[in-house]
């Protein structure tokens, strides 16, 4: 897998450049590797093997790690009880910051 951006002429053309198909992820990963988000299938423990190998095996797994999630409020802030060191979706000059 490549782990850079491809960057093309415009914005559309480089999101473009930049999908996997499912044919692709398995040529790279193998049969039955496109798998499912983790926010769709999570792990609830270790002895649950089939969660487990999907967050860890397959490509939609792998795509966003579970510690890169997050759970936004309606003021697109995450709680501060659920997470300290917080970092804001949006600031002033539209860049992220911690908060």
């Amino acid at each position: 897998m490549i782990h850079t951006f491809i960057l093309a002429e415009t914005l559309l053309a480089t999101l473009r450049q930049n999908l996997l198909t499912k044919e692709s992820v398995t040529d790279v990963y193998g049969a039955n590797r496109w798998g499912k988000p983790i926010w769709e299938w999570r792990v609830e423990n270790a002895g649950d093997k089939a969660s487990v190998q999907n967050a860890t095996l397959t490509h939609l797994g792998r795509l966003v790690p579970l510690s890169r999630a997050m759970r936004l409020n309606n003021g697109g802030r995450v709680p501060s009880a659920e997470f300290t060191g917080a970092v804001s979706v949006t600031t002033m000059s539209g860049r992220p910051s911690l908060s």
